[in-house]
C-alpha cells in the first residue's frame, strides 16, 4: 500500500511544536513534493483556465469551437489573489461556461468579474507600487482620458521617469508628452512621478 498526503502547513514545525506526530510525519516523508499556490505559477493558471473551461463546455455538450479567452482576460486571471487555488479557478471556470450566452465567441473580463470573490481581487488591477511589466490592464469602461494616464504613468515608471524614452515608446513628441502631464485637472502630473 502507498499512501499520498497533502497538507497545506509545514508539518516539520507541526512535529516541532507538537501539533503532528513525529512517527507519522517519518512515516509519510518519504518523497517531498512542493507545490506552490497558484498566484505563484502564473504561468499555470492560463492552460488551467483553458482546460477547465473546455471541459466545462464539453460537459454541458456545447459545439466546437469554444469560446476563447481574450488577453485582457488572462491578464484579469492571471493577477487575481486565487486563495482556493486550483479549485477555485475550475469552479469559476465552470461557472463561466455555465452562463455564458450561446452566441459568445470571446470571454471578456466583463464576463469573468461576476464569478470573482471581491475581497481577492486586490492584484487584478495595476497598482502605484508595482512595476509595469510587459503591459497593463484597462478595465472596460475606463474613461479615454484615465486610460491614457495610466499608459503614461506606467511608461514612465517602465523608463524609470525618463520623458525622452518614453515619449518615444509612446509615440508622440517630447512637448506633447509633457503637455499631457502638466494639463490640469489630472490624475498624473509630473510632480507625482
Amino acid at each position: 500500500m502507498r499512501v499520498i498526503a497533502a497538507s497545506n502547513t509545514d508539518l516539520r514545525k507541526a512535529v516541532d511544536n507538537g501539533l503532528f506526530r513525529e512517527d507519522l510525519y517519518y512515516r509519510l516523508n518519504v518523497l517531498r513534493i512542493h507545490l506552490p499556490p497558484l498566484r505563484e505559477r502564473v504561468e499555470d493558471i492560463s492552460l488551467l483556465a483553458v482546460h477547465y473551461l473546455e471541459r466545462a463546455f464539453a460537459e454541458m455538450g456545447r459545439p466546437q469551437p469554444y469560446p476563447v479567452l481574450t488577453p485582457e482576460t488572462i491578464y484579469l486571471l492571471e493577477h487575481y489573489q486565487w486563495r482556493g487555488n486550483v479549485r477555485e479557478l475550475r469552479n469559476v471556470m465552470t461557472r463561466i461556461a455555465t452562463l455564458l450566452p450561446p452566441d459568445t465567441n470571446r470571454i471578456f473580463p466583463f464576463h469573468v468579474l461576476p464569478h470573482l470573490d471581491e475581497s481577492s481581487r486586490l492584484d487584478t488591477t495595476p497598482q502605484t507600487e508595482k512595476p509595469a511589466g510587459d503591459g497593463i490592464y484597462i478595465p472596460i469602461g475606463t474613461r479615454l482620458s484615465d486610460a491614457e494616464d495610466m499608459l503614461i504613468r506606467e511608461t514612465l515608471r517602465h523608463t524609470n521617469g525618463n520623458k525622452t524614452k518614453a515619449a518615444s515608446l509612446l509615440g508622440v513628441s517630447l512637448r506633447n508628452l509633457r503637455r499631457k502631464l502638466n494639463r490640469e485637472p489630472g490624475p498624473i502630473s509630473s510632480s507625482t512621478l
